[in-house]
């Protein structure tokens, strides 16, 4: 199976939706496939030869290194990462109670605006295609409660289509989204202190100029290479932002405000090793989220927390100081 490539221009809604489940299965085989010669490469190798006996004995068992790699290393996985986010933020929304939706769009700064946005639109006319397609098989069997409530999915999807073709439309209009400033907050540890400056004087400062620009994409709504933890309950509304090699994990507090929980190194492409201290440490959040969200508005609480940025950054650029 290969990538399609064609002519959108000439293409009908239904076929434009083929096209996509087409090539979003082509890119998941494609990852795959990757993700198994990695495996093949790695495995160890035995050499086997015949002994004077006439049995087998294992002469030499060459065991290769693991090779340090990361799972950021494929932009269709990344650009899916983006889509998955962008797409579970749309679907919060009840557009009867707004009718805004920069919040929950990328930054209109964001090279992959456009595309993003247009992806964003056939997933939603997806939505509807598939609502309609039970509506019309289970018609005798749903009840008039669930007929409104499918009725009013496709409304409310209708007008997100609505919404984000006059975003990929009039672009101008959202640039003001790309000026936002985010708030950034900080999680404490159970002493106090403040998690991500702990863990950040324990790692090498090669990786500064990574996190700086992680931590920076919060603030500034770009989101670096943003991912959601699905299949994962206890890390329900936790989120990453990351870079090769390193990974900043945060929540949203509110509108505007975010929180940082934890950041690390993360070499190997396998998420055992690394996403159980996450639970633990998002777990640890959880339990003090709620005063966290009722201080966003706090004064004291804000300029604190502008302290610690302070110090955060000051750790962060040590490295560009030494340089110079």
């Amino acid at each position: 199976m290969d990538f399609k490539f064609v002519n959108v221009e000439n293409l009908t809604e239904e076929e434009l939706l083929e096209l996509l489940e087409y090539n979003k299965e082509v890119s998941k085989n494609k990852l795959r496939e990757l993700n198994n010669l990695s495996n093949i490469k790695n495995k160890k190798k035995i050499e086997i030869v015949p002994s004077k006996k006439n049995f087998n004995v294992k002469k030499e068992e060459i065991i290769q290194e693991p090779i340090i790699q990361d799972d950021l290393n494929d932009e269709t996985d990344e650009f899916e990462d983006e889509i998955d986010y962008y797409l579970s933020e749309l679907r919060k929304i009840n557009i009867n109670e707004t009718d805004d939706i920069t919040d929950s769009l990328p930054i209109s700064s964001n090279y992959d605006y456009k595309k993003i946005i247009y992806r964003l639109i056939f997933e939603f006319k997806k939505d509807i295609k598939d609502i309609n397609e039970i509506m019309q098989k289970e018609q005798k069997t749903l009840s008039k409660d669930e007929l409104i409530e499918l009725k009013e999915e496709i409304n409310n999807s209708n007008k997100i289509i609505a919404l984000l073709k006059e975003a990929q439309e009039e672009k101008q209009d959202h640039k003001e989204k790309s000026k936002v400033k985010n708030n950034l907050f900080f999680s404490t540890t159970s002493s106090g202190n403040v998690r991500v400056i702990e863990e950040m004087e324990s790692i090498a400062e090669e990786y500064y100029p990574l996190f700086q620009e992680l931590f920076k994409s919060i603030e500034d709504g770009s989101f670096k290479g943003i991912k959601r933890f699905t299949n994962n309950n206890e890390l329900k509304g936790a989120l990453e932002v990351r870079a090769p090699k390193v990974r900043v994990v945060f929540t949203k507090l509110s509108k505007n405000n975010y929180i940082a929980i934890t950041a690390f190194t993360k070499k190997l492409t396998m998420n055992r090793g690394y996403i159980l201290p996450v639970k633990m440490k998002y777990m640890e959040y959880k339990k003090e989220e709620k005063r966290f969200k009722d201080l966003v508005n706090d004064p004291d609480f804000i300029k604190k927390n502008e302290e610690y940025k302070d110090v955060l950054y000051s750790l962060l650029n040590s490295k560009k100081k030494k340089e110079r």
